[in-house]
């Protein structure tokens, strides 16, 4: 219900009621338009955060994905440059097992 229809309704038992139980219930019955008024402000109010957190949900989720790949590309980038390294090594060394003090081969 809208709050212009229910302001209709209230209005219209306030005729109904007549100028003196009106009068009675005139405050409560503003007290409910007020509410229900704020009710629906705050909804909105809601609503509005809601679908702004939905947005920046997925702005961080392409964010993540982006990232996620980006640090395993560096990953494998890293782990061809160790076993480079590792090739390396293992060349020095087997040199160095081959070749004593002197340069002679052994």
């Amino acid at each position: 219900m809208s709050y212009e229809e229910l302001e209709t309704l209230t209005n219209g038992m306030r005729e109904r009621l007549g100028e003196e139980n009106s009068a009675l219930v005139s405050e409560d019955l503003l007290n409910v338009l007020s509410s229900y008024k704020a009710s629906l402000d705050r909804i909105a109010e809601l609503e509005e955060e809601n679908n702004k957190l939905k947005a920046d949900k997925e702005e961080l989720l392409k964010t993540n994905g982006k990232l996620f790949q980006k640090i395993g590309f560096e990953k494998e980038e890293e782990a061809e440059e160790v076993a480079e390294e590792s090739e390396e090594v293992s060349t020095e060394e087997i040199i160095e097992e081959l070749i004593d003090e002197k340069g002679e081969i052994v």
